[in-house]
Order: C-alpha cells, then structure tokens, then sequence
C-alpha cells in the first residue's frame, strides 16, 4: 500500500511505532502491510483482496472493563494509569477538564489522580459510558500516543509539540478538545471499543 511505503520511508520511527501497536491489537503483518486496519468493515474491493491472499480479517475491537459502585446516589467507574501524572493531566487539560491541582485534575465528571487512579461519576449508565470513552480517551493519548501530528494540525493555540509524543503546552492550552476529539488513537480505539460496565462485587 502506496501510504504506508511512504510512512515506511520518510518516517520510520512512526512506522514502526504504528506497526507495534496494530501487531498489540491482533493485527498480522500482512494486514498491516496492505492497510486492512483501516476499516471497521471492509469494503467490497478489500474485502475481495484479503480472499485473494486467504486473509480472514476478523475486526478487533479493544475492550474496557470498568468496575460500577453507586456513590452519593451516583455512579462511578474507576481505572488506573501508568503514565506520569503530569503527562495525564496535560492531555486531560486538552480535552476540557481544567480544574487542576497538585494532586488531581478534574471537570465534567472525570477527575485523575496522581495516585494513578482516575475516575468518571454519572447519574445513570448510559452518561457514564460517554464519560469512561472520554476517560479512556485521555489514559490511551498519554499511554500510547504515536506522535503522528493530527493534534498539532487541529491545535489554534499553538500549544502542542510533537516530538518522541505530542507534548501539550498548558500555559497555552484553551482546553477546546479540538486535538482531543480528532486523535486517532480516540476516533478510532476508543470510540470503537466495547465498553462494559461491570457492578462492583460486595
């Protein structure tokens, strides 16, 4: 495939960044090599060319399991983190929560910690569901971020590098969402992933 040949030579370090995760995700080489990890269905002409080379391209689809306790009349997911916290809170910052402090960020429902604990509060599930994908959302950009650049490109403010990692500049940053939302790692993991709400056991 004609884009990923190009990737291949004029960024190689992304490349095989991209190929590493995709290989995480279940991905084989061959479907990576001809693009097949583009789609969530096929079309027709993929379709045929993955028969053709006896490819069965089952879709993948990240899964995330969150435990549900009722608080204060409300409910509440939590996950965890291995990103420094500092990393978490500036991604969390890009994608509107800006309430910070030493210890914690939070807005909307969603608040992380330093601790590496992060959670969203909701009043029924199908609220708490949008705000784990957002949750989500934030912990997969500071985890796993490829530095392709589409945040740089969507940022008004001028408040993103991109080096090793896109790096949010907080002093700059307006908190709009705007990098936040058109992030591939976002648009296509996460808001493509099952998300289970599971009732915490007593």
């Amino acid at each position: 495939m004609a884009e990923i040949a190009l990737l291949k030579k004029s960024h190689p370090e992304l490349w095989e960044k991209l190929r590493r995760v995709l290989a995480e995700q279940g991905f084989s080489e061959e479907e990576f090599r001809l693009g097949l990890w583009r789609w969530w269905r096929l079309p027709s002409a993929h379709r045929q060319l993955a028969e053709r080379k006896g490819l069965k391209v089952a879709r993948r689809r990240r899964r995330f399991v969150y435990a549900v306790e009722k608080r204060d009349g409300a409910l509440l997911a939590t996950a965890s983190f291995s990103a420094p916290f500092e990393e978490v809170a500036a991604f969390a910052r890009a994608a509107g929560l800006a309430n910070r402090s030493k210890d914690f960020i939070e807005g909307g429902g969603i608040k992380f910690f330093r601790s590496g604990r992060a959670e969203a509060i909701a009043e029924d599930r199908a609220a708490l569901r949008r705000k784990v994908r957002t949750m989500q959302g934030i912990i997969e950009r500071a985890e796993h971020c490829l530095a392709c650049g589409v945040c740089l490109a969507q940022c008004r403010h001028d408040a993103i590098v991109v080096e090793d990692k896109a790096r949010i500049i907080e002093e700059r940053c307006a908190s709009c969402g705007a990098c936040h939302r058109r992030c591939p790692l976002v648009r296509y993991l996460v808001a493509r992933a099952e998300v289970v709400l599971e009732d915490a056991k007593a």
